[in-house]
């Protein structure tokens, strides 16, 4: 394999030789952008922090024209930069199908929702020895973001069904792959013929059980948000109360005490008022009370309680038929709480 590494900054350029030279298995070519006259065309083109920080943006795009092979890709990367997106997209791609017919270009812009703050602030920091302006939450919702996009992407990588993530290192894994997992999600049960699921994710990086054990608390935190979302999504004659509740029983696997209180119980506890509103229903009311003990002795409980009605016909001759369907997620406060209890034992949370 060969790879070009074309950078305006001459002090870049020996600062990414002498890492290059420590690859052996690809060759590496390190040289200016002005003035380059490739061998052959290349098939991607991958813009970092590149074109629209330069001088006169159409003669890059000139330049593109001459790098990139008819049909090629171009990937845009950027993490840092301040400008309006959509106008320079829209700026970018008509160029570039003006200048090169680039009908397939990749279109994954990582810029947006931007994650540093405007030039001017850049330039501040740049004077007093910092470049980034951001926070570190900043900088993950950022980075997870870009795994949303990379996901949605998808179906344009010229029919592949893989996807190989290639990183430097190991401190945004764990956030890219939040954001492909979260955009994975799809509630397919009931379907007859579920969509035919993308292909596996597999990332290189110097230190994958590092990146497995930093992936692995998000990876819990998806979870919890996945069972949410089933059981927000479930119809009522699927989930009703009874089988809401045994749901949240099966996780006493993970190390959650859960209790199932029934009508008998409720009604020794005086909870009548909830009771009552359940008797619009065959469906047994039931409260279920779960426990994740993960703290220090001694220290105060943190109490969560969401409603858990699981369809709510109350005033229904009053109510319009528009959206009657969305009463299913009447139960979305019950169902937000199961999906923090779940994320909790899992990560095997010190609370």
């Amino acid at each position: 394999s060969e790879i070009r590494l074309l950078e305006p900054d001459a002090g870049m350029i020996e600062v990414a030789k002498s890492k290059l030279a420590m690859h052996n298995n690809v060759t590496y070519h390190a040289r200016p952008l002005e003035g380059f006259d490739p061998p052959e065309q290349a098939d991607l083109i991958v813009c970092v922090h590149a074109i629209y920080a330069m001088p006169d943006q159409k003669e890059r795009l000139r330049d593109l024209r001459r790098l990139l092979r008819p049909g090629g890709w171009l990937y845009l990367v950027d993490l840092g930069r301040h400008m309006d997106v959509a106008d320079w997209r829209s700026y970018l791609f008509s160029h570039l199908k003006e200048e090169l017919g680039l009908v397939r270009a990749l279109r994954v812009f990582w810029q947006g929702r931007e994650i540093a703050k405007k030039n001017a602030a850049i330039l501040k920091a740049q004077k007093q020895g910092a470049y980034w302006t951001h926070t570190e939450a900043e900088m993950a919702a950022e980075v997870t973001a870009a795994g949303f996009e990379i996901y949605r992407q998808q179906s344009v990588y010229r029919g592949y069904s893989d996807l190989l993530m290639l990183a430097a290192g190991t401190r945004r894994v764990a956030d890219v792959a939040f954001g492909l997992a979260m955009r994975d999600y799809g509630f397919e049960d009931h379907k007859s013929a579920p969509k035919p699921r993308k292909g596996s994710v597999e990332v290189m990086c110097s230190k994958p059980d590092d990146a497995r054990e930093e992936a692995a608390p998000l990876m819990a935190v998806a979870e919890g948000a996945f069972m949410t979302r089933d059981l927000t999504n479930a119809p009522a004659n699927i989930l009703t109360t009874t089988s809401f509740a045994e749901r949240l029983a099966e996780m006493e696997s993970l190390g959650l005490k859960v209790e199932v209180l029934d009508e008998e119980e409720l009604a020794s506890l005086g909870m009548r008022t909830l009771l009552s509103v359940g008797q619009g229903s065959d469906s047994p009311s039931k409260v279920v009370v779960m426990r994740w003990d993960g703290g220090a002795e001694g220290n105060a409980p943190l109490a969560l309680v969401g409603k858990g009605v699981v369809f709510d016909t109350g005033g229904i001759s009053l109510k319009p038929g528009a959206g009657m369907e969305d009463m299913t997620m009447d139960m979305g406060g019950a169902g937000v709480v199961s999906g923090v209890m779940r994320t909790l034992a899992l990560r095997k949370a010190k609370a």
